[in-house]
């Protein structure tokens, strides 16, 4: 095919992606759900680009392991780490 091909690059020079774990405590809800919830009542939290690696379910909670950019990684360490959902 024209016009594509690979360029080659030492591993250093790649973009590596932020990875964060999140416990989530109480009833199960879907990641959409969770991320919506956290652009809301986090100002300055921005999830569109969030991309779920691995998630565990639990009855009391869930687990998920995200990839994320670093404007929220950023913001992540702003808010020391404590995000609001607003869960009941």
């Amino acid at each position: 095919m024209e016009g594509r091909g690979f360029q080659v690059m030492e591993l250093a020079q790649l973009h590596r992606a932020n990875r964060v774990k999140f416990w989530i405590p109480g009833e199960k809800s879907s990641p959409t759900t969770l991320f919506s919830r956290m652009e809301k009542h986090n100002v300055g939290l921005r999830t569109a680009d969030w991309r779920i690696l691995h998630r565990v379910e639990k009855p009391e909670r869930q687990m998920l392991i995200l990839e994320i950019d670093n404007a929220s990684l950023q913001k992540l360490r702003e808010l020391e780490g404590k995000v609001f959902l607003e869960l009941s």
